[in-house]
């Protein structure tokens, strides 16, 4: 199971909602799993009282579900932040210094040692075992954002774009009241293993394109790639 923190916000649990996925899936032993699973999609973890109303809805005994919730590691038992940040730690990634990467985001944040989310929940920190761009190790990815080429100095400007690239998104949302053609953001993979596929010819026709505007990824230090996945 995933770390904990100490430093936890309240949250208002609404049982119904509960009830509501118990009703979906169905109230025998073999449905406990996709039960827990579907409300960890909706609270980032599992709520003591979502467990114990599963226990109360179900034929799963109070046992049973702790056992399955702390069993597998899929499930965590205490809050995550609002963004998760994944470092990869795949053979690739390792030898380049993903430890490394690793500590220098938990120390950025101020997340103890056993811990794997900062006090204000804002980000989980969590190692996985490979995020499929072995070419650009080492990797990141928070959410849905790929930060490649990474080291521990660079860390600090990561957090700093993905902040940033939200802000921009919320800006984007914001101006749908605002006349004029709608703005979006390409973001291109420049790695050696694309390059040879050809995404520097793309990036020259996107670039060439009558509203495209080119610009650098702000406070993104050079030499990280960071792509949509």
């Amino acid at each position: 199971m995933t770390g904990t923190n100490a430093n936890t916000l309240p949250e208002t649990l609404d049982l119904a909602e509960v009830d509501t996925i118990v009703a979906r899936h169905g109230t025998a032993r073999r449905a406990l799993i996709p039960i827990l699973q579907a409300i960890q999609n909706v609270h980032s973890y599992l709520p003591p009282e979502a467990l114990q109303r599963v226990a109360e809805t179900t034929q799963s005994s109070p046992a049973d579900v702790t056992s399955v919730a702390t069993f597998y590691t899929q499930f965590r038992t205490e809050p995550a932040g609002r963004h998760t940040i994944r470092v990869c730690i795949g053979t690739a990634c390792h030898v380049k210094g993903a430890q490394n990467v690793f500590d220098s985001f938990k120390k950025h944040l101020g997340i103890p040692e056993d811990q794997d989310t900062d006090s204000d929940r804002t980000f989980t920190v969590e190692k996985v075992a490979c995020l499929g761009c072995c070419m650009l190790a080492p990797a990141v990815q928070i959410d849905d954002l790929t930060y490649g080429n990474l080291s521990p100095a660079k860390v600090p400007g990561v957090l700093r774009d993905f902040l940033e690239s939200l802000a921009r998104e919320g800006l984007a949302a914001g101006a749908r009241e605002i006349d004029g053609p709608p703005v979006g953001e390409v973001r291109m993979c420049l790695c050696s293993s694309c390059i040879a596929s050809g995404a520097s010819s793309m990036s020259l026709v996107i670039a060439s394109a009558p509203s495209a505007r080119t610009k650098s990824h702000g406070s993104l230090p050079a030499g990280i790639v960071a792509t949509r996945t």
